[in-house]
Formats: C-alpha cells, structure tokens, sequence
C-alpha cells in the first residue's frame, strides 16, 4: 500500500497502481444473449473500464448498463506466478485483435443486413475472441511476450567513431614496400539483443498457460491450440478476502495520521533551529569582520 500526502493534508492509504500479480490472471467474460466480450484482470466487473470495450454498432445495440444475471465468465488465463508482464502482453494483443474485428470488417454478407441485424453480429464476438486467444499463445504478433527470450551479447564494428571498448588490430600491407605492415585498429562495441529461444525441435520456445473454460465446447472455437497451453475444465473457487473490521480502519488510520503529524512537527521544529543557527553564524562573522 502506497501513501500519498498534499501540502500539509494527509490522503490516508491508496491502492497501489499495480499490485503484486498484476496480469498473472486474466477473466474473459461474455455476454449470454448477445454474445458481447469484456476482458478484465479482476475477477469482477467494472463498470467504467467494461464500457470502453463496447464499440458503438448501431442505436440500441450498445448496453445501457451492466446486468450482472446477463454477464458469465467465459474463461480464465493463469500465467506462472513472476510472469504478469506476458499476460499484460497477451491481454493487450487480444484487445487489439477484438477492436478490429468490431472495426475492420469486409464480409458482403454484413453490408447487406439492417443496421440492427449488422450490428447484432459485430456484438458477437465470442468465437473470435477463442480464436484470438489461441493465436496470441501460440506466440504470434509483433510485440508478444509469450515466446522465451533471452538476451545475447554481440560485439559490432564501428564506422568512423571513437570508443573505449577493446579493439584487434589487423596486419595490413603498407603502400610504400612490400613486406611492410602496418597495424589497422578496429573498434567495436558491445551491444545486447533480445533472441528468442528455441527447444529441441527448433521451434520458438513458449511460456506454459492453463486456461480454465466454463464450458468445454468453447475450446473448439479455435482450428488448433499450441502446445504450451494446458485446459482445465471447470473455473478454479475464488478466493474472498477478509474486510478489515470498520472500528480497526479507523483506529489504524488515526494512529498513522498522528505518527505522520509528528513526523511532520519534528521535520519543521529541525528546519526553525537550523535556520536560527544559521542567523546567529552570520551575526556573529559581521561582528568580527567589523
């Protein structure tokens, strides 16, 4: 928990930005009547960020509020623990992916439907979003974090430029007489590259995925799943924190307000006497230079 403090006021507690495990786990859920997709890294809805992922598709076609009796959740990723960076990458791919199948679309079959009926179609997007997922563990898209990296280092020469790295020198005939050399130094410079690493068959090797479906036949949206991703049928028991007693919180956060209002005393009564000690210094340097 982080602490935030304004001026001489004092804001309590605030949430970290990103707690510990952030994007270890990412729930899809989706939409039982009209097929609509929401990606969280919660395992609750929020109402705010849920509606910047409807796009508008027509009047009446977007959902005015969020009925918890209409919303399921779909499935579930869960990355290795220490690896939330890769499921922040894969819910930003997927993300992608579902914005340009709302958006970037060609079919004749759309442009001749009613507004309403095109509209319908673009809302379901849960047979896309199956097939996004297998696409994006298996490693594709520029950017994508599922594939094993492991950072290389390579020494390169540099073309008319001074360096501090080590240099070899190379024998070269002089111009002059034959037999006469002269030595050529060649500088480089150490660069570090990020290569992807390969397993035994030469193939890209990727980070192990289990996806948790709700149901089964879900699955089967998608041609083919890589190898790397596990399937666990059945969504794994949330667990429910234990809320702080009310009259503790407050007790707790007047006794952290008090500390803060006393460090805070202690800090300003040291500044007064410095700044007095300060005075009296200079006084007495004028005294004397007088």
């Amino acid at each position: 928990m982080a602490k935030f403090k304004k001026g001489r006021g004092y804001l309590g507690e605030q949430k970290d930005p990103q707690p510990e495990g952030h994007g270890e786990r990412i729930w899809i859920f989706s939409h039982i009547m009209e097929g609509h997709v929401v990606w969280s890294f919660t395992p609750d809805m929020r109402v705010n960020k849920a509606f910047r992922q409807f796009p508008y598709t027509g009047k009446k076609n977007v959902p005015a509020k969020l009925r918890k009796d209409y919303w399921r959740p779909m499935a579930i990723l869960e990355f290795p623990k220490g690896l939330g960076d890769v499921g922040r990458s894969v819910y930003h791919k997927c993300r992608e992916l579902k914005k340009r199948h709302e958006l970037e679309w060609e079919d004749e079959s759309l442009l001749n439907m009613t507004k309403r009926q095109r509209g319908r179609e673009l809302n379901d997007q849960k047979a896309n979003t199956v097939a996004d997922i297998a696409y994006v563990l298996a490693g594709n898209g520029k950017g994508n974090k599922v594939p094993v990296t492991k950072v290389v280092k390579e020494e390169i020469p540099l073309q008319g430029k001074k360096s501090q790295s080590t240099a070899a020198t190379a024998p070269v005939e002089g111009e002059e007489g034959e037999g006469e050399k002269k030595e050529v130094v060649v500088r480089t410079k150490t660069v570090e590259k990020v290569v992807e690493e390969l397993d035994a068959e030469g193939k890209k090797k990727l980070h192990e995925v289990t996806v948790y479906w709700a149901n089964e036949q879900d699955r089967y949206y998608a041609e083919s799943w890589s190898k790397n991703v596990s399937h666990v049928v059945g969504l794994p028991e949330r667990v429910y924190t234990k809320r702080e007693d009310p009259k503790k919180k407050k007790l707790r956060i007047e006794g952290e307000r008090k500390a803060w209002a006393e460090r805070n005393q202690k800090g300003i009564e040291g500044k007064v006497e410095e700044v007095a000690q300060k005075v009296v210094e200079k006084v007495a340097e004028d005294k004397v230079a007088a």
